[in-house]
C-alpha cells in the first residue's frame, strides 16, 4: 500500500507476516480439532441432572402407589377369606360336647348340650368277644349291649325318661322298641351282636340291672366300658351336669 492511501476495504492493518486479527464482535466457533472442549447444544441448557432428578422421583412415586395397590389387594383377599370361610364344621361342632373319655354327645332338643357319660363306660365293645359275662359302653352311636355268657340272660335298661332302639341286632328279644324301660334276653352267644339304643340328652341317669335264671349277676360279670366293672347290680349311669 503507497503513502497516503487509505488501506482497502477488507484489508487488515496488522503488520505483513502476521495472521488477520478475528473480526470483533463475533462469537467464539466452535473447535474442530480434537481435544478441545466440546461444543455446548442449546438442548443442554434446557435438560439437567435436576431434571434427571425430577424423573426419578416421578418414577418413584409410581412404584410406590403401585406397591401400596398390591398390598391392600392381598389384606381385602385375606379379610373375605377370613369371614367367608365355611362355618359347617363349627356349626356341627355346636351340636356336639366332646368327653373326657373320647365321646360325643348331641346337643339337645333345646340347643343345650348333653351331660358327658361318666369317663369308665366309654368304649369301642373290642372286650366285648373276650372277657366273658354281659357288656355295656357308650360312643358315638349311644348305649351298645352284649352278652358273651354260656347261658341265656336277662338284662333291664331303665331311664328316668324315654329312649330307643337304634338297631335291634340279632339273638336278643326285646320287650319295647323305646319307652322308659326295656328288657333284652340273651341268647348264650359269643358277645359279637346285640342291640343299640340311642339315649337322648333327657335322659340323664340309665340303670342296668342283669340277671340269669339263678338270680342277678356278679358285678364281676358286669363289664363297663372299655376295662371297668360294675360296683353293684343293678348298676347306675348318670351324666354329669351339661
Amino acid at each position: 500500500m503507497n503513502e497516503g492511501e487509505e488501506p482497502a476495504a477488507g484489508e487488515s492493518d496488522v503488520p505483513d507476516g502476521d495472521e488477520a486479527a478475528a473480526p470483533r464482535g463475533r462469537g467464539q466457533r466452535p473447535s474442530k480439532g480434537k481435544g478441545g472442549p466440546p461444543a455446548k447444544d442449546s438442548w443442554d441448557d434446557d435438560w439437567d441432572d435436576d431434571d434427571w432428578e425430577d424423573d426419578d422421583r416421578g418414577g418413584g412415586g409410581l412404584d410406590l402407589r403401585l406397591v401400596g395397590a398390591v398390598v391392600a389387594a392381598i389384606v381385602l383377599v385375606v379379610l373375605v377369606v377370613l369371614f367367608t370361610r365355611d362355618d359347617g364344621d363349627d356349626d356341627a361342632k355346636q351340636g356336639e360336647s366332646a368327653t373326657p373319655n373320647g365321646q360325643t354327645e348331641p346337643a339337645d332338643d333345646k340347643g343345650g348340650f348333653c351331660g358327658n357319660w361318666p369317663a369308665d363306660v366309654g368304649g369301642d365293645g373290642s372286650n366285648a368277644t373276650v372277657v366273658d359275662g354281659i357288656h355295656v359302653w357308650s360312643d358315638f352311636g349311644g348305649i351298645h349291649l352284649r352278652s358273651n355268657m354260656d347261658q341265656p340272660v336277662t338284662v333291664k335298661l331303665s331311664g328316668n325318661s324315654d329312649f330307643s332302639v337304634s338297631e335291634p341286632g340279632t339273638g336278643a328279644k326285646l320287650s319295647a322298641q323305646d319307652g322308659k324301660a326295656i328288657t333284652v334276653d340273651f341268647d348264650p352267644g359269643d358277645g359279637s351282636i346285640g342291640p343299640d339304643f340311642d339315649v337322648s340328652c333327657n335322659v340323664t341317669v340309665l340303670t342296668i340291672e342283669a340277671s340269669d335264671a339263678e338270680g342277678l349277676l356278679e358285678t364281676t360279670e358286669i363289664n363297663i366300658g372299655g376295662s371297668s366293672l360294675a360296683t353293684e347290680n343293678p348298676y347306675k349311669l348318670v351324666r354329669d351336669p351339661a
